[in-house]
């Protein structure tokens, strides 16, 4: 999954006290220190556009779970031949339980995906709003 859809937040601050307060109160892994910001927040690569609006500013927040799904993946699938190796260590057998119950996760994580990454957009918002608000 690419950007998700922007969210928007709204500020009385100009885009540069917006910038300065970011950079107080998260880790920033890429910035212009004027209008864009990357950093990574609940295992989300977040990037954020401040841009002047009317008495203040606005901020364009989107996030991008690729990699956060890709190594929860990853990490799943070796999994398998770990329960192999116990498998065969243990029984002198490999049994279909072994991949069922990493096959299993896999597919959890699939159906709460949504859900997850919805839940976490919100605490990143919320984490935001609270850094621009002091």
């Amino acid at each position: 999954m690419s950007l998700n859809k922007e969210e928007v937040l709204s500020s009385n601050l100009t885009p540069s006290d917006v910038s300065k307060k970011l950079s107080g109160g998260i880790k920033i892994s890429k910035t212009d220190g004027f209008s864009f910001v990357e950093t990574y927040l609940e295992n989300a690569h977040v990037r954020i556009q401040v841009e002047p609006k009317d008495h203040g500013s606005e901020l364009k927040i989107s996030c991008d779970f690729k990699r956060y799904w890709i190594t929860l993946t990853v990490i799943t699938l070796l999994l398998i031949p770990i329960f192999l190796m116990i498998d065969w260590v243990m029984f002198r057998e490999f049994t279909l339980s072994s991949i069922t119950i990493p096959l299993i996760f896999l597919v959890g994580w699939h159906i709460m995906r949504s859900y997850d990454e919805k839940k976490k957009k919100e605490k990143i918002i919320k984490k935001l709003t609270k850094i621009i608000q002091r």
